[in-house]
């Protein structure tokens, strides 16, 4: 498999060149905090650029001398530092001062406004050194729209994007200086946190951050650096910086060198050892010992999970003392059990096993005897390769299930044992050997020598308050967790780095609440059937991490043909595609109080399907759309926040197919968009009605918009309010209200705002904004109501509970 990251890189769907925002709120859940908040112990560098230099930078006041990649197109003069930026160029200035945990902070501003390409960015980084460093990029893109990033530099090898380019509050102004800031904490992993904001304002909390604990991140010390480029399509310009202070930070805390996700409060599961269940009278016990002994008391536990599920009769309580259980098991036919952790007791269920003997081999180091060669053929049906269909050439080996870790780092597969270099495995499938290209010496090095952790087969069954990691498992045999029957609740379960599936499943009210399902090779959650289900506070986060295309599964979480599904109080973040998608006939759904964010696809997709709520949630920064609706009819999009959303905030869709069935038709129909908050992103259509075949009009297709707030940048940024099918003639673009009311029938009083943003850093509409758009909402039908917890007949903008 490719190389499994804590911090989701970007997706091949978004090209370079292109803005793909990131989220803001709570993203330091995807590993522990280096420190709670780490604060400046002494500044170590500095400038106030109170000189005058020309061809470079000369020396700071503190911290050395400025060295410049381009020295020919830097100055100082008036107390700033100049880079004088042609189209596509770039300069870095690099001031050696060194630390490990380190802040650095400066005062940037720009004289002129890109009109065209993407703008300029002002990189301000950290732990540089010969190996690489740390970046975060201030980008002021076209009409003043500013966003950060963060990204990994690496000697050798071109950067990587940990956090893609997210939009903040505020819109630049030529002139107008903002300070930019970044911290760079601890070694395992490594935070990297960033913020910008006005210089003559107050600093705000952190807007992004990531944790890096891959292979290749940067641990040693270095010094800061400003990285300025301009975009190939846009206007010379110049940058002017000022007010530099690079500051130590105090020692980090101790961290888990583990990349043990901790879930973000609102949502997702308790980390394993923090339940407290009751053990109930009768109780069966069990350790992680491995062995078929004990006898299943307090005192004398059976010694592995799979014993104890053979010994116990149906209706038992076994409990799981902590440990790490090494092993697969099946609750079989006919026995109901209820299967959860010792109160306090953290329990892995471990796909892994530890590695030794480990010999040198040229520049890498090999053991021999390897028998964990797994099946590499992808597809639903065992023994069947539809490789072509799911497999990416981009990325040959997704389906490989094979996965290594040095002491808790992923490392990456590679195709051959020549191509074995630092952070990489090769499995020589005929020698039967293990290849990798760490030194393994003083190190711990695990390997996945299992495929499933938990098929259970028996009605009735519970798991709660345990974690699952690292099997190997592939598509046909479904998930690390795979419940296979009726009645199955799971709660407290955390599935993480297994190959292809977290979990997967099929049958009847299944209630799956406070799960976490994080970095699946392919798909988090894969559920068929599933009539009745219950989805909810869980965390489905960073899956299809070996990029897997898109279609026919990949994502955050998939459901097909299910019936009765509730969907509620859920987080869908950082999927490499799709946060969540049903999809083959799906039925009276209800989609409510989730947030669904930078998920590299669309947010929340809709096909072939019918009768669907989807109200009251946020959806922010997605790579593709917010919703997307597809030969799906009876659509109720009601009372959501959209932000940031790349290309489309909503779009609906006719292609081709067509069912015979009356109730699911496949025939887009009846699709309301009412009481939405929408601030666009910079897609062109950021609202997109269409007929693939150039048969019907959006009024034909029966979607209607009313009493909407919606808020770009400019009055060209994007170009257009809407694009509506129109039959043989295409797509009729509207560039604003003026012309949509009357072209379609919509918005008949809903609102748009341009320039100052309608939205609070926490999505809640400015106070301004709640002014301007007091008399915008439309009384909210008591179906709706009744679902997103308010009075029927209510008038409400956007989402109305707070963000999760």
């Amino acid at each position: 498999m490719t190389l499994r990251r804590v911090a989701l890189v970007r997706n091949a769907l978004v090209t370079a060149a292109a803005l793909s925002l990131a989220f803001t709120v709570p993203s330091v859940a995807t590993a522990p905090s280096a420190s709670a908040d780490p604060s400046p112990t002494d500044t170590i560098g500095g400038d106030t650029f109170e000189r005058t230099v020309s061809g470079g930078w000369g020396s700071a006041v503190t911290g050395g001398t400025w060295v410049s990649s381009v020295p020919a197109r830097t100055a100082v003069s008036s107390g700033q530092g100049r880079v004088y930026l042609d189209p596509g160029a770039s300069v870095t200035q690099t001031l050696a001062a060194a630390a490990v945990d380190v802040r650095t902070t400066v005062g940037v501003k720009v004289d002129r406004i890109a009109t065209a390409g993407n703008g300029v960015s002002a990189g301000v980084a950290g732990r540089v050194s010969p190996v690489g460093g740390y970046v975060a990029n201030l980008r002021i893109g076209r009409s003043g729209v500013m966003s950060l990033a963060i990204v990994r530099m690496r000697s050798g090898t071109s950067d990587t994007i940990l956090i893609n380019d997210t939009q903040i509050a505020g819109t630049a102004a030529a002139g107008t200086s903002y300070t930019a800031q970044v911290d760079v904490i601890g070694t395992s992993p490594v935070i990297v946190r960033a913020r910008a904001w006005p210089s003559s304002g107050t600093a705000p909390g952190w807007q992004v951050s990531a944790s890096d604990n891959s292979e290749s991140r940067i641990t040693s010390a270095g010094g800061s650096a400003l990285r300025s480029y301009l975009s190939a399509s846009s206007s010379a310009t110049a940058l002017d910086y000022d007010n530099v202070a690079i500051q130590r930070l105090a020692e980090p805390a101790t961290t888990t060198p583990t990349p043990t996700p901790v879930p973000a409060t609102a949502a997702g599961s308790a980390v394993p050892g923090g339940t407290a269940y009751t053990v109930p009278s009768g109780a069966i016990f069990v350790s992680a010992a491995g062995s078929r002994s004990g006898s299943g008391t307090s005192g004398s536990p059976y010694g592995s999970l799979s014993y104890a599920i053979e010994r116990a009769p149906s209706g038992s309580t076994i409990i799981m003392r902590g440990g790490s259980y090494r092993e697969s098991t099946t609750v079989p036919f006919g026995k109901r059990l209820t299967i959860q952790s010792y109160p306090g007791e953290a329990v892995w269920m471990e796909g892994s096993s530890p590695v030794s003997g480990w010999q040198r081999s040229g520049s890498s180091w090999v053991v021999s005897g390897w028998n964990s060669i797994f099946d590499h053929r992808v597809s639903h049906s065992q023994g069947v390769d539809e490789s072509n269909r799911f497999i990416d050439p981009a990325y040959p080996l997704a389906g490989y299930p094979d996965q290594v870790w040095v002491n808790g780092s992923a490392l990456r597969q590679v195709g051959s044992v020549s191509a074995v270099v630092a952070g990489t495995f090769y499995v020589d499938e005929a020698g039967r050997r293990l290849y990798i290209g760490t030194d393994p010496s003083g190190r711990t090095v695990e390997a996945s020598t299992r495929q499933q952790a938990m098929v259970i087969q028996g009605e009735g069954t519970t798991v709660r308050g345990i974690g699952v990691r690292r099997y190997a498992n592939t598509f046909w045999m479904g998930g690390a967790i795979s419940a296979q029957v009726n009645d199955i609740t799971l709660e407290n379960v955390m599935a993480s780095d297994n190959a292809t599936t977290g979990i997967n499943g099929w049958g009847k009210r299944m209630r799956f609440n406070k799960i976490t399902v994080n970095r699946a090779g392919a798909l988090g959650l894969g559920l068929n059937r599933a009539d009745g289900l219950i989805l909810s506070s869980s965390l489905i986060q960073e899956n299809n991490i070996e990029r897997f295309k898109e279609a026919p599964v990949s994502g955050g979480a998939k459901l097909t043909t299910s019936r009765d599904v509730t969907v509620r109080g859920n987080i869908f973040e950082r999927n490499t595609t799709a946060g969540l998608w049903f999809d083959e006939s799906a039925y009276n759904l209800t989609i409510t109080g989730n947030r669904v964010n930078n998920n590299g696809g669309t947010g929340i997709a809709l096909e072939i399907s019918s009768k669907i709520v989807v109200a009251n949630n946020y959806f922010v920064n997605n790579g593709k759309s917010g919703v997307e609706v597809g030969d799906t009819n009876n659509v109720a999009v009601w009372n959501n926040t959209f932000s940031g959303n790349q290309l489309y905030t909503l779009r609906v869709y006719q292609d081709s197919r067509r069912s015979s069935d009356p109730v699911i038709t496949f025939i887009t129909k009846d699709v309301t968009y009412r009481n939405n908050v929408i601030a666009y992103g910079t897609g062109s259509c950021p609202f997109l009605v269409h007929d693939m075949q150039y048969r019907l009009t959006g009024q034909m297709m029966g979607v209607t918009a009313q009493g909407n707030a919606y808020w770009r940048a400019s009055s060209t940024s994007p170009a257009n309010l809407a694009c509506w099918a129109n039959g043989t003639a295409g797509l009729m673009s509207y560039k604003n209200l003026t012309t949509w009311r009357p072209g379609t029938g919509n918005d008949l009083g809903s609102t748009l705002n341009e320039g100052t943003s309608i939205l609070t850093s926490a999505y809640q509409l400015t106070s301004a904004a709640a002014s301007s758009t007091a008399s915008v909402a439309l009384p909210i039908p008591d179906s709706i109501a009744a679902v997103i917890g308010v009075a029927g007949g209510s008038r409400r903008l956007g989402a109305v509970s707070p963000i999760l």
